[in-house]
């Protein structure tokens, strides 16, 4: 039975998606929702199947020309009892905890995109270190001279290169005249010697990657440094001994040269040498 929908009516339906029950005056309660058209010619709500639509008879089509204000056809409906109503009220319930469900999880996504992006931007702004000045020059002016590089003593390479990352084989320290820095940090050596040892060993490694790059000014930043210290079971200063490469690097590259680091003890290392170190460096592509 076809009815005049008032304006409430069809107000209710400009929200796309909503089931609305309201009064029609003059009639019993009636729904207006969204609705699609059936190919036998019935107009069924968006929201129910053909069992419920049994129980709904038109009243007319809602809205100018028959659609929402998103262009979707939309129709009021008779309720055909008090069961039916209870099912719409239900129906608009579990709608309600979709869209709050819905706004949760798009306020979630938001806050993970702002995550993303503060991450990014740090990222992008520890990338954009930069090298203050000639690297050779810095070199000079802290009284570094570059020693020859060492054969390696087995069978390994002192350098890898994969794309813009060098990886530096563990390296010893070792002095101007070709000797060893040896002995236990904590018991032969003092923390202070075993600094010294540390910082031996980066120049070392500087003379290592300078074979590897040809130049130090292709270097964008120091990424790892993994220092091995020969000591005594109860020492406990690693962190402190390795300062000695990690002061170099930054005192090099500046804030291109902190890097990350592990610090760890050995029961022994090769030739009894204090400390053996590795490093990871980033370069210009070549």
């Amino acid at each position: 039975m076809s009815r005049a929908v008032n304006a409430e009516s069809r107000q209710a339906t400009q929200e796309e998606g909503d089931l609305h029950i309201s009064t029609i005056p003059g009639s019993t309660r009636s729904l207006c929702a969204p609705s699609t058209e059936t190919g036998d010619g019935i107009t069924r709500p968006e929201h129910l199947g053909p069992t419920d639509t049994a129980e709904l008879s038109t009243v007319s089509i809602a809205g100018a020309a028959g659609t929402t204000a998103n262009g979707r056809r939309a129709a009021c409906y008779t309720l055909a009892s008090r069961a039916m109503e209870d099912k719409m009220k239900n129906l608009l319930d579990v709608q309600q905890l979709e869209k709050e469900c819905k706004m949760k999880n798009s306020f979630l996504f938001l806050a993970v995109a702002f995550l993303v992006s503060v991450s990014a931007q740090g990222l992008q702004a520890q990338k954009a270190c930069t090298i203050p000045g000639d690297v050779e020059t810095r070199l000079a002016q802290l009284g570094i001279t570059l020693p020859p590089v060492s054969q390696p003593v087995a069978n390994y390479v002192q350098a890898v290169r994969t794309g813009k990352l060098i990886f530096l084989a563990g390296t010893a320290p070792k002095r101007p005249d070709g000797t060893l820095v040896t002995g236990k940090v904590g018991t032969d050596l003092s923390v202070d010697q075993g600094y010294q040892a540390a910082r031996l060993t980066g120049i070392n490694l500087l003379a290592n990657l300078k074979a590897e790059l040809g130049d130090l000014n292709k270097v964008r930043r120091i990424v790892k440094v993994f220092g091995m210290v020969n000591a005594d079971p109860t020492f406990t200063q690693h962190p402190q001994v390795i300062n000695g490469i990690s002061d170099l690097m930054v005192e090099v590259f500046g804030d291109c040269g902190k890097h990350a680091r592990s610090a760890v003890g050995m029961g022994s290392l090769p030739f009894g040498i204090a400390v053996e170190i590795e490093m990871v460096v980033e370069a210009d592509e070549e």
